[in-house]
């Protein structure tokens, strides 16, 4: 370690270059870009002296980086961005065609500029993301002993990650200009479409051009038409349950997709040139029905965006497939036709584009059309049309926002209209199964039927499997099939494993408790912390208990099917009570037995001539200090009373009456206290 310091000491102290072994906190700033050409070879002089075969191969990379980061840069410097603004010089007047084509390059510089600032963004978290970088690498740099190996090497690296920074932050000034040469652009052409607008001439039109060259396309889209329907022809007749076959069905939906852009582009140019003499005498103060046409429009655009998002999914499939069929090359015939549907999904795409554009042109049209029609209405009906115009255009806006795709889950795209239709079916599914179930409670009131715990549980059964079915069929709406939901199964499992485990085990568990009815809603229970009610409902997560105290216990249904519960009513609701009671010593034990029993039968809870049940009994239960210790044995009906509290209380109150009336004595305790006289 020591001769390979000296040896680094002594070749850096006659070099003249950048030491990657003795770099200070400015060594940025000392370094002078110029002499970067020269840095790579100054630096491979010293390898010689690294013994470690990893420690080269290491150094060896880190320079390669370094000499290729210093070209870039010098690249990159040199760029810059070029001025496409033209002078503006306007012209008397402007066809329909200049108004479109402005408004165009209007759209797509709004769209670049979108894409732009979207690019300058991730560039700013890379510049984040690779500061940290840099300075992590300095931090452990300065940690190594100067000058050595380590020095050296994370030296390499340290220049290696800060010429990174400076090419970034190189890539975010030239974002910067871009986007405000695309804005200057921008403004330039609002004020180029607002005196195209102004000197729009619509009289000019040449109708009856108009008219050949709709008779000349409407030849060649009845061409077009002839073609779609061969090829819709030959998907119908493919085997689709051969594996090769699936992909020419692919490879053939997606030359129909192809088909019909280009089928609907001409229509959209026959519609446009139907559509201009209704503009000319829009202009020129008549009356112009445009219903039809707009309904063709809004069709022809719902066609449009349905196209495009299978050719976008499409892409996707045919891309990744692309991908694992050159890693695996088992079946090169199946690559071909997966690169053959690729290219004609790129080639629906341009289609698809040029649609989008003429359709863009029909709307401009019944735009101006109504503009017209709007300056010749009255004041208060202009403000009732410019409503009316207002909340359509919103409507068009929040369709189009509604079918943006928010994710896709296997090729099916999910769209935020989607979602909400499938959260509102789920919503009347539940609101039904409420229903269904109150049905069944007003049901379980009425008696003679049948009995309550039973259509509770029919209830409940009822509630999970409309709200079941509720959720497939939301599912379903999405356009989600039996792959795509065991997908989602899957990860939900995963979820189940981690952070619902215990949901979803209450959730079973009170469907144990509703199937298996050891316990069962009206049912008298007891806890273990000894809390004593009646069962009054079995829910997803939990069954509620309520005591005589005005109490209702929440109890989770792992807890009642995990530990020990005393049902009171599971078998009957009969209960057998304990009362105690004391009488003085002396007192008579037959008259003793016989008042209290006689007194129990004649209490309205007592049981009496039911079978397997047997009367009241009075037990002696011990010598106490000051009294004999009675307990009155009684059975009683608990769905009639008021709880086992309560039934003491009573049988207390009776038995203490009876006591008196028979001349029976009740002790007080009794203590002697003895006083010894010294």
């Amino acid at each position: 370690m020591v001769r390979l310091s000296l040896l680094f000491s002594a070749f850096w102290l006659l070099s003249s270059a950048l030491d990657p072994s003795r770099l200070d906190q400015q060594w940025w700033e000392e370094f002078a870009l110029e002499k970067g050409a020269l840095l790579s070879e100054d630096l491979k002089q010293p390898l010689n002296s690294l013994e470690e075969q990893g420690d080269r191969l290491r150094a060896e990379k880190l320079i390669q980086q370094i000499e290729a980061q210093v070209k870039s840069l010098e690249i990159i410097k040199n760029q810059e961005v070029e001025d496409g603004l033209a002078p503006f010089v306007p012209k008397e007047f402007y066809l329909f065609e200049d108004l479109s084509e402005a408004l165009q390059r209007q759209r797509s510089l709004k769209e670049s500029i979108k894409e732009q600032r979207g690019q300058l963004q991730g560039l700013e978290e890379t510049m984040n993301a690779v500061k940290e970088a840099a300075r992590k690498a300095f931090s452990r740099y300065q940690d190594q002993e100067k000058p050595s190996k380590e020095a050296f090497l994370q030296g390499l690296e340290v220049i290696n990650r800060r010429l990174r920074q400076e090419y970034v932050e190189e890539e975010i000034r030239l974002g910067r200009e871009q986007l405000k040469r695309s804005q200057e652009e921008l403004r330039a052409s609002d004020e180029k479409v607002g005196v195209i607008k102004k000197r729009l001439n619509l009289k000019a039109l040449d109708l009856e051009m108009a008219k050949r060259q709709r008779q000349q396309l409407q030849g060649t889209f009845e061409e077009l038409s002839k073609q779609r329907l061969e090829l819709e022809e030959g998907i119908v007749l493919i085997d689709k349950s051969d594996v090769t076959s699936s992909y020419d069905l692919r490879f053939l939906n997606q030359r129909l997709i192809n088909a019909l852009a280009q089928e609907a582009f001409l229509g959209a140019k026959i519609l446009l040139l139907q559509i201009k003499p209704s503009l000319v005498a829009a202009s020129n103060g008549k009356n112009v029905e445009l219903q039809t046409r707009k309904d063709q429009l809004e069709r022809m655009q719902g066609e449009q965006q349905r196209w495009e998002r299978l050719t976008e999914s499409a892409l996707q499939l045919s891309a990744k497939e692309i991908y694992q069929q050159s890693i695996d090359n088992s079946h090169p015939e199946l690559l071909q036709i997966n690169q053959e549907i690729n290219q004609e999904a790129l080639s629906s795409m341009s289609a698809l584009e040029n649609l989008k554009n003429q359709l863009y042109d029909v709307g401009l049209a019944i735009q101006l059309i109504e503009k017209f029609e709007t300056e010749r209405k009255a004041p208060l009906e202009k403000v009732g049309f410019n409503l009316v115009t207002y909340f359509q255009s919103v409507k068009k806006e929040l369709e189009s926002a509604l079918d943006w795709v928010l994710f896709e889950v296997g090729e099916i795209p999910i769209t935020l209209l989607g979602i909400l239709k499938a959260f509102l079916i789920f919503v009347i599914s539940y609101i039904i199964s409420k229903i269904l179930r109150r049905l069944m409670q007003r049901l379980s009131k009425r008696r003679g039927l049948v009995a309550q715990p039973t259509l509770y549980t029919f209830g409940r059964v009822i509630q999970y499997i409309v709200i079941l079915l509720g959720t497939l069929f939301a599912l379903t709406s999405l356009g989600l099939t039996v792959q795509n939901l065991l997908i989602i199964l899957g990860a939900l499992s995963v979820g189940v494993g981690f952070g619902l485990q215990n949901i979803v085990n209450n959730f079973l568990c009170g469907l144990t408790i509703l199937f298996e009815k050891n316990l069962k809603v009206g049912d008298y229970v007891e806890l273990e912390d000894g809390h004593f009610g009646q069962i009054v409902g079995v829910n997803v997560q939990n069954s509620t208990i309520h005591t005589y105290d005005g109490e209702d216990v929440l109890v989770p249904n792992s807890d009642i099917v995990g530990k020990k519960i005393v049902n009171w009513t599971k078998q009957d609701p009969y209960l057998r009570l304990h009362v105690p009671f004391f009488v003085a010593y002396g007192s008579d034990e037959e008259q003793v037995v016989s008042v209290v029993s006689e007194v129990a039968k004649q209490v309205s809870y007592t049981l009496a001539n039911v079978r397997g049940v047997r009367d009241p009994e009075v037990w002696l239960r011990e010598f106490g200090e000051s009294s004999l210790n009675y307990e009155l044995v009684v059975w009683v009906n608990l769905l009639r009373s008021r709880g086992r509290r309560a039934l003491t209380a009573i049988y207390l109150v009776e038995i203490y009456k009876a006591l008196r009336q028979h001349g029976i004595e009740i002790p007080f305790n009794q203590l002697d206290v003895k006083i010894k006289e010294k």
